[in-house]
């Protein structure tokens, strides 16, 4: 079967899908189809014609390089083209995958696009069309923000933030090789896709990204990789003092963050006692802090994708 492409197999309800590890040409014909053959589009269609029952649900299962995320999008495609209430609302919820993509995957030893993070999808219907969209995220993998192995990247974001376009360089991002957690990856190793600044842009813009917005997110980046190269106090004291300017706009205090990473603060009966950090523990406060940063600009992206995706109502394929 994986020979000749028969990459679907229908398991009763189950549909058993084999990564071809190449574009096949299977996902053209979204009409008149049968639902009886194997095919992520039938499963689609299955549970879109259920939901005249109950509310229907997908589960999309499988290890690192299985083809998850790319049958996710199928799924999506499929669904949204077909039902959704107008082409707008198919467009956005198409689109945010890029975005989502963009920031929460990566390179793996496995998979050149692997999903760090768990998604919930909710796609709400009135009787019959597709109204809104919901995405849940969960358990990003914080950790590829302050480490990579040599056969690996961080996110995709890191890369394409670094690339040569004007629409960059107020942001004055050093040379990848002057970062440490992207120095030792494999940064000559690209996907296409993620390094297309134009594309990011734009699609923001559908989004309704403002400018201090998008600002904010190159800038979280950019204090992700600066902080990341600090090994002493004097380099921590001087990155605050030398970011004064950008972690205000990111609604940072710099003697509070220097203080945060450097002290703790012990409460003894009435009494408080603030206690110096030694150097190994301001590192693992500081490696704390870009992935709690990371973090937290990956939930404001999706709560801004959210915002725009349409109604929601109590019928749904999730």
């Amino acid at each position: 079967r994986y020979n000749k492409n028969k990459i679907y197999k229908f398991n009763n309800k189950i549909l058993i899908s084999i990564n071809p590890f190449k574009r096949i040409n299977i996902y053209k014909n979204t009409n008149n189809l049968d639902i009886e053959q194997p095919h992520v589009y039938s499963l689609a269609e299955i549970a879109y014609k259920n939901t005249k029952y109950k509310n229907q649900s997908i589960l999309v299962s499988g290890e690192s390089g299985s083809g998850k995320t790319e049958n996710t999008k199928y799924i999506l495609n499929y669904l949204c083209k077909k039902y959704s209430i107008n082409e707008v609302l198919s467009s956005r919820i198409i689109g945010c995958n890029y975005l989502i993509e963009l920031f929460g995957n990566a390179k793996t030893i496995r998979n050149d696009n692997s999903s760090r993070f768990g998604k919930f999808i909710q796609l709400f219907l009135n009787n019959t069309k597709i109204i809104g969209g919901k995405i849940t995220n969960y358990l990003l993998e914080k950790s590829r923000v302050s480490f990579v192995n040599n056969l690996e990247k961080t996110y995709h974001i890191f890369y394409l933030s670094l690339l040569e376009h004007d629409k960059l360089k107020k942001y004055n991002f050093k040379k990848i090789s002057e970062y440490k957690l992207l120095a030792n990856s494999n940064f000559d190793y690209e996907i296409d896709e993620f390094q297309n600044v134009d594309k990011l842009l734009e699609i923001m813009s559908k989004f309704n990204f403002s400018d201090n917005e998008i600002d904010s997110i190159f800038y979280k980046i950019k204090i992700i990789l600066e902080f990341l190269n600090i090994e002493s106090l004097e380099q921590l004291e001087n990155g605050i003092k030398d970011n004064a300017t950008i972690l205000n706009k990111i609604n940072l205090n710099s003697y509070e963050l220097l203080n945060t990473l450097t002290t703790k603060t012990l409460k003894l009966g009435s009494e408080i006692i603030v206690k110096k950090l030694e150097l190994n523990e301001i590192l693992i406060n500081i490696k704390s802090f870009c992935e709690d940063l990371y973090e937290s600009n990956f939930n404001n992206l999706i709560s801004k994708i959210n915002s725009s995706l349409g109604d929601e109502s109590n019928k749904y394929i999730s």
